[in-house]
């Protein structure tokens, strides 16, 4: 897995669309930056050596106060070292909370097929369904609405009852995402979460290796 400051500066340069971060290992300049943030937020970690934060107590949600954050901040510290005593923390990641539909995105150098990009909605449609669509780069335009169009689940994300989706910023999102891939020396990618709502997606989790 890449730096967190190389992760950044792809994301930066490709425009990718993340929720509000802040990242630093010092407590005081993330209470600093805390004031600032919509509340609640969530505190996590950045670690090569932390695949999956969630399971190990390495992300705290709903975040409204000061004691909350600083709570979170040593029960995390904790968690990562019980887990994996040799774990490198390069940063704690400060976020807005994200809302919408979880989505997946991914991209990787398939031995068989060559440059792929993956999407699927995320959580149990991935986990337990295997809901996701694939298609090789390039893509165009048509193709990305074709693979989104796939997935068996597309019934939600075109409105059903009720709910809407900004489907744009989702064919935006990948057309970036393989935009990158085949300009960057990078093996794998992994957005997950994505979070897609009405207005917007935005990038809740990045992974991205060599």
């Amino acid at each position: 897995m890449i730096s967190l400051k190389e992760s950044l500066e792809i994301i930066e340069k490709y425009e990718l669309p993340i929720v509000k971060t802040f990242a630093s290992l010092d407590f005081n300049e993330l209470k600093k930056a805390f004031a600032k943030f919509e509340k609640p937020a969530v505190l996590k970690i950045y670690s090569p050596d932390i695949a999956h934060k969630t399971e190990i107590g390495c992300l705290v949600s709903g975040i409204y106060t000061l004691s909350q954050l600083r709570k979170a901040y040593k029960s995390i510290l904790g968690n990562t070292f019980s887990f994996n005593p040799n774990a490198r923390i390069e940063a704690f990641l400060l976020q807005e909370t994200a809302h919408g539909i979880e989505i997946i995105v991914g991209a990787k150098r398939d031995t068989t097929f060559g440059n792929i990009i993956l999407f699927g909605l995320g959580g149990i449609y991935t986990e337990v369904f295997e809901d996701v669509s694939i298609r090789v780069l390039p893509v165009d335009e048509n193709q990305i609405d074709s693979m989104i169009k796939q997935v068996k689940s597309f019934r939600i994300l075109s409105g059903y009852r009720g709910k809407k989706f900004n489907l744009n910023a989702l064919k935006n999102l990948l057309f970036k995402v393989s935009t990158l891939f085949e300009r960057e020396e990078i093996r794998e990618i992994d957005l997950n979460p994505v979070f897609l709502n009405e207005k917007e997606a935005r990038i809740v989790d990045w992974k991205f290796y060599r």
